[in-house]
């Protein structure tokens, strides 16, 4: 009578346990693919690895046949349809590019390149990962040249849950450099006073030598040309000062026979001290070559002969 009651619960027990069903698509995060990525309902125990996970962001397609086989050959209580095929895709997130550029910074420092530099990576796709893990970038193979500053390298990219990726990348670098510029517009010919300028990392150009270094190269001197505020200054674009502007009214000193004359003139042309320019007398519209000795200040060669202009007629008519 016992026996026969267990046998009996043996039988309802039997009858009413569910049977694993196809898992028709599935998300994995590990380096191999389970059963229970499968199916599920799997008997206690069941579970095991049957293969490698494909690469993170890859998908593979399990067809409804090979479906069937897998659970025959595992002895899986399922019944397999013919519709029944499966998508296993291995998650994945881009590598983070700081990861693979400090890597390649290390390797290019030990390679010459200098002190200071930030690298630009040509035609970069980053590569997949699996999600959160701890992966390591490691520069197998470099070449780098010195003189135009590009460069190719093979990275070999691994952790515990990303099988080793082997990425071949190029790319370029330019040299960082601590740089004056100025902090707001600065009109050309006006002096650049201590108070415009500001130093800054910047990228520069590859002709860095053509471009202000210090901060005394700068201060006291003027621009040819405006510039955008915080850019690095071509020494090109630098000048003296304008200490005499076109048309202002100037001090005028003459020296003959150890005497000293003094006036007024007119400056016809702009410039710098040491500039020799035009000026006129506006008494006598004489026209005269003076060099320029200070802030609206010039002194006139004794030996120098007054030009005739027709500018002079002109006033003269008038």
């Amino acid at each position: 009578m016992r026996l026969s009651l267990i046998c009996l619960m043996l039988i309802v027990c039997c009858e009413t346990a569910p049977a694993a069903e196809v898992r028709r698509v599935s998300e994995i995060t590990g380096l191999s693919v389970r059963l229970s990525d499968l199916f599920s309902g799997l008997a206690p125990g069941q579970d095991q690895i049957i293969g490698p996970a494909p690469a993170p962001g890859v998908q593979i397609h399990i067809p409804a046949a090979q479906v069937a086989g897998i659970a025959g050959h595992f002895r899986i209580d399922c019944q397999v349809s013919d519709d029944e095929e499966v998508f296993i895709t291995s998650a994945g997130q881009p590598i983070k590019t700081s990861l693979l550029t400090t890597a390649l910074s290390s390797a290019l420092a030990a390679r010459g390149a200098p002190e200071r530099f930030d690298i630009t990576l040509s035609g970069y796709s980053a590569p997949l990962i699996a999600p959160n893990d701890s992966v390591t970038a490691m520069v197998d193979a470099i070449d780098y040249d010195q003189a135009n500053g590009g460069w190719n390298a093979l990275v070999t990219i691994s952790g515990p849950l990303t099988r080793a990726i082997s990425v071949r990348v190029s790319g370029s670098l330019t040299e960082l450099e601590t740089v004056p510029v100025l902090d707001r517009q600065v009109l050309p010919s006006a002096a650049i006073g201590a108070e415009d300028v500001t130093m800054v990392v910047v990228r520069l150009p590859p002709s860095a030598a053509g471009f202000a270094q210090k901060a005394d190269q700068v201060i006291g001197r003027a621009l040819r040309h405006v510039l955008p505020a915080g850019a690095p200054i071509p020494l090109a674009e630098l000048g003296p000062p304008l200490a005499v502007a076109a048309n202002a009214l100037v001090e005028m000193d003459l020296a003959a026979g150890g005497l000293t004359l003094q006036g007024r003139a007119i400056a016809e042309q702009s410039g710098a001290i040491g500039d020799v320019i035009r000026v006129r007398n506006p008494a006598s519209l004489a026209v005269m070559m003076a060099a320029i000795t200070g802030p609206d200040q010039v002194r006139v060669d004794p030996e120098s002969q007054p030009i005739i202009t027709v500018r002079s007629q002109e006033f003269a008519a008038r």
